[in-house]
Order: C-alpha cells, then structure tokens, then sequence
C-alpha cells in the first residue's frame, strides 16, 4: 500500500483524553491508533521533585491492585519514572506531536462484494488485486480478565484451516447479519464453501514473545469488541492544583522556584520516602510547637529573628509561622551543603535532626496530597486579591456577600463556596485501564519505554484557569452519618459527646464514612455539572471536578484552554440560581423508580457525564445520599 501522510487533530483541553499512546480514533471511516507521544521537554515549569513522588504513590497503588489477579506486574521506584510534557502544537503545519497507525491491519475484500478476510500488509488470498477496494474491518479480539486485545485471525477461526477440506488458510471469507455484532458472523471456506459460526478462543493471559503473564485468573474467551474511541482503552488522568505555599506569597517571579528548592531539600535531607505534604499535618504541628529542643537552637532563634516570630510562648506560635520556619531552615541548610558545607555539622545547627526523627514517626499518617491541597483550597494560604496571574486570587461568597442567599446555602448545608483565579493545575496521565472502567480492580498499565520495559512514562501538562470549591457543613455531614447509622458506616461508633468539627475530625478517621462522604460530594458535583451550561457558559465537556472528602470539599474548574471567566460571572452573578437546582434534579430522574432503586441512584439520564470529566469514571455516585428514603439510606443529607 502507498503511504500518505494525514494530520488527527485534537483540541489542547482533551489531548490527555483523545490523544494518548494506545488510544483509538475514527478518520475518514478508518479505525486508527496512536502509537506515540512526542515530548516536551521543557518541564521547569512544573515541580518535578514534588510531583514525582505523587504520582508514583497513586501508579503504585494501581499496580498493587492489578498484582491481586496474580499478573507479573511490579512496583516502580522513583528512577523508573520518566516525567514528559506531551508535545503540543497550534496547527498542522506548525510539525506534530505524535504518531498513529491503521489499527486493526485487517480488512475485507469489497471487489464485487467479496468479503474475504485479509491482512492489508500482505497479498489477497482472493486473488485480487492491492488496487482492489476494500474495508476496514474494525473488530478485534479481546479479553476482559487480562486486557490482551488481538485481531480476529489470532484468536478465532478466520484464516484457519478448513475441517471439512483440509485447506490451508481457507476459512477466510466472511458473512454477517449485522456488522456491528461479532456474534452475527459466520466464516466460509474459500476453497469448498462450508459455513462455520466465527468462534472465539480461551485466552491464556501469556503473552510469549515477552514471557509475560497478564493474569493467573482461569482461561476465558475472548470476545469480538469494536476498536473505537473509548471502547477498549482509556487514559488514567489526575489533576493537581498547583497551590503556592503559605508564606510564598506575592514573590511572583521566584514561586516556582522557591517550591522547587523546598522540595528538593526536603527529599534529599529529611526523607526521600515520605511526601513534604507531612509537614502541613496536625500531629506533625503539635510535635514541632512542643519540640524546645528545636526551638532553642541559637539558629532558629536567629532564623525567628529574621522572620519577625516571637518566640515569648510557643504554645501561641501560629501553624503557618512553624511552616516558615521549618521551610526557611530546609532550604537554608540545603543551599549550604550543595555549596560544599559538613551535612552533619548543619543538620545539628539548625535541627533537621529533629525534623528528620519527627516525620519517620510519622509515616504511617493518613494525610495525603490531596488532603493538602483540600485544606489549602478552602483556606485563604494564598493572595486575598492578586492581579498577577502567577498567585492564585481567592474569594469566599459568606465574606464577600455576607447574608446573600444564606436561605439556599442553608437548605443545602453548605458551609461556603470559594471562588479561585489564577489557579495552575498540573495534568498527569500515569497510564491507561484496559477494558471497563468498573471492573475491580481495574485493569492499568503504564506507558512503558518502548527501549526499556524497565522505564515507565508519565505524561503531564500545566495550565491556568479558574475554580469553585463547594464546602459542606461538617456537623450536618455527621448527624446525617449519625442518622443513618449503622445503614452507612457499620463500623463507627457515635460519640454524643463530639460535635462541629471535633465530629467530623472522628468520622473522617473510618474508611467507610470516608467512602460515603465522598459518595455524598460526587453526587453533588454531578448534579452541578450537569446544570453548568445553563449558568456558566461552560459545557459538560468543559468543565471537571475533585473531590476532598477529608476537607467535606469539592473544586469545580474550568478545562477550557481559553478561560473566559465564566465561573467567576457565576459565583458573582448566578451562583444561588446554579445551586437552587440542586434539590429538585436530585429527587427526579426521567429513569425513577427504576434508578433509585435498582441503579443505585445514578444513570444517563441524572448523574452520569462523560467519563473523562469524571475523575471516578462515574463510579461512587448516588442520589439518595441526598434524597433518602431507599434501603441504602434512610435519611438524606437534605434532610438532616
């Protein structure tokens, strides 16, 4: 076949989703695939020491899953993670930022209705000629335990031998009631003319060319799937708002930097196994304002000095002037011993010794980045007002408006809603899941280097846009898990002493409360996401979500790559229209009672949005955690 060169274009804010190694696309009626990613490398922009670690954690996390069907699966450490912007570009004349190929190779003789099945790299062997039309044939096999996907003639009875003539390679013509169902297909014998029904083979779960075993599940058969967008592979995608820390501040040309060297410092001399995020905890706090040794070290008192904190009372220091100081002595002590400065002798000095000794207690802390960046979004830990478009700019609606809408806020408890510009968000793909999105556990795989299997890819983006958070109130979540207990968290016991957010400090301890927390705040997200165009000019393609549920918090933000403002208009002009809507699209679906009760309170035709917009591929959604009155839960949070 000649070779033409074609351009697949895709938009900036869904490259991650439709443009990834692996994934499948429909051009000009032909089935392609992309087989590769052209990188960046211009990653400065983004904190790579920070971030690495994060995504290691969470690809980890996936990997230990998949191991439990017993496949020769195995974690990665730091210096097999290979961090890569993927290559964008403006146009298609501008060069390219990857490539694909047909996929799959295999198609139909269409020469006076034919049909005979052949490999387009290869002779037909119906005899005609290569100039000959033809058609894609864009069904493959594939098997759900193990993700292997195949072309037909692998793992079915096309092209092989014909049992009634003997013929070599002669099942190889095809007949079908439906295109678009595998089951619908029969092979007939090009020599004699029998007719078999297309049968699919057991997969192994081996693949022999690399002596890798996918699965030790028993053999299943594959089965014919169509080889389209979203189909067989899809993207695993996070999202991190890249948050300033406390006392950067407005020193706009160093924030990135600044965060980089804090970073690199703490990995390199406090510990490289546990994130930084250890040192916004409580416990680690605590520990530190009790710590007199630290303190009375002649360095930190001089190090107090410089920054203006008094020292007269520890107990009186505030959390965010222990994180000044830990941070300034961090990347003090580093710059020096980079500089050629005893390590020991420093890490005396100024009490890294003692930081070190307190965060290896501290290992096994329930706190994650995401709880961090929860806690931050919701806190003013950056600029009030900023007109530089490096800060982050945040706004509360309570602060702001006082007792406007404070009726709607109340009737959904809802604490307060933030409003965020400026906000830089870090995009990563660390892999793909291979076949559905709600087997458990999922089936997902890494970019490996095509090189070395040993390297593993992962590809990220940043870009600036605009944010909503969405807080809960914290003692209504706990009288609604109080309510409904022991339906929701079976093992959690009420303590009718705690209230406010001493209750929710408790509950958020216990993974099952945890689980409906989050339930609780993907519903609500949905729901808004759903109602977006008609009050933030931004389309359910537009728009995405993550959830906080240790903060009882969610962020709404744009994924437009021109930001127009449309959230900001909203929280100033719309918010309480927005929210109004709630209450009556979560007690009504077009699918109810059926949804309610059989769906488990989510469908197409309520809560669903495309799986891409979802950072939960529409699983752990539920209405009735805000309706009730379903075996599920008895009381909604509406209600409470």
């Amino acid at each position: 076949m000649s070779k033409k060169k074609i351009n697949y274009l895709i938009p900036e804010s869904s490259a991650f989703f439709q443009g990834h190694r692996n994934q499948f696309f429909s051009l000009k009626r032909k089935s392609f695939q992309i087989t590769s990613n052209y990188p960046d490398f211009t990653t400065r922009n983004i904190n790579i020491a920070k971030y690495k670690k994060v995504f290691l954690k969470s690809i980890n996390n996936l990997i230990r899953l998949r191991k439990g069907d017993g496949g020769d699966y195995n974690l990665l450490n730091e210096n097999q993670l290979i961090i890569n912007k993927v290559r964008l570009v403006d146009s298609k004349n501008e060069d390219v930022s990857g490539s694909f190929t047909l996929y799959p190779k295999s198609a139909l003789c269409k020469k006076n209705n034919c049909n005979t099945y052949f490999d387009i790299r290869e002779s037909r062997p119906c005899g005609h000629k290569d100039s000959d039309p033809w058609e894609q044939l864009t069904i493959a096999a594939f098997c759900d335990d193990c993700g292997r996907l195949l072309p037909l003639h692998y793992m079915t009875n096309l092209n092989h031998n014909c049992e009634e003539c003997n013929s070599e390679k002669s099942m190889a013509k095809l007949y079908w009631r439906s295109f678009d169902q595998p089951s619908s297909f029969k092979v007939i014998c090009i020599k004699c003319g029998a007719l078999k029904p297309l049968f699919f083979f057991h997969c192994d779960h081996y693949e022999r060319k690399i002596d890798f075993h996918r699965s030790s599940l028993e053999k299943k058969k594959f089965r014919g799937v169509p080889v389209r967008a979203n189909a067989i592979y899809h993207p695993f995608v996070i999202t991190i708002p890249d948050i300033p820390s406390i006392e950067d501040g407005n020193q706009t040309t160093k924030l990135d930097s600044v965060a980089r060297v804090f970073s690199e410092a703490f990995s390199d001399i406090v510990s490289n196994e546990i994130e930084e995020v250890v040192i916004y905890s409580n416990e680690f706090l605590t520990e530190m304002r009790n710590s007199k040794d630290f303190w009375e070290l002649p360095r930190i008192k001089l190090t107090c000095e410089d920054l203006d904190i008094e020292q007269q009372k520890l107990v009186d220091l505030r959390d965010n002037e222990i994180i000044k100081v830990i941070r300034n002595v961090l990347r003090t002590s580093f710059d020096k011993i980079r500089s050629g400065a005893d390590e020991d002798k420093l890490k005396k000095r100024y009490g890294i010794d003692i930081i070190s000794k307190l965060v290896s207690t501290l290992k096994e802390l329930e706190y994650t980045e995401k709880d961090y960046q929860g806690m931050l979004l919701i806190n003013t830990a950056f600029s009030q007002v900023s007109s530089n478009v490096n800060i982050p700019s945040h706004q509360s609606y309570l602060s702001k408006y006082k007792n406007k809408g404070m009726n709607i806020l109340n009737q959904l408890n809802i604490y307060d809603v933030y409003h965020i510009s400026n906000l830089k968000m870090i995009q990563a793909e660390l892999g793909y899941i291979e076949g559905s999105t709600r087997r458990k556990p999922l089936l997902f795989d890494t970019f490996r280097d095509f090189e070395s299997r040993d390297k593993h890819t992962v590809y990220v983006r940043d870009f600036l846009t605009e944010g909503i958070v969405f807080q809960l109130n914290k003692s209504k979540i706990f009288q609604w898990i109080k309510k409904n207990n022991p339906s929701i968290c079976s093992t959690f016991d009420i303590d009718e002493n705690k209230t406010g957010n001493a209750s929710f400090a408790k509950i958020i301890k216990n993974e099952e409360c945890v689980k409906q927390i989050e339930i609780l705040l993907h519903t609500f997200s949905h729901l808004l996401i759903q109602k977006s165009t008609e009050h933030t000019g931004l389309d359910v393609n537009s728009i995405s979500e993550i959830i906080y549920p240790k903060s009882a918090s969610f962020l709404l933000y744009s994924t437009n790559s021109i930001n127009i403002g449309g959230l900001e208009f909203t929280f100033d002009e719309a918010l309480m229209d927005w929210l109004s809507e709630i209450q009556e699209l979560a007690k009504s679906c077009p699918q109810d009672p059926a949804c309610l009760l059989n769906e488990k309170g989510s469908c197409n035709a309520c809560c669903y949005v495309p799986e891409f917009v979802c950072e939960r591929f529409n699983n752990d959604l539920d209405r009735s955690s805000i309706t009730g009155k379903t075996e599920r839960i008895d009381v909604g949070f509406l209600d409470v």
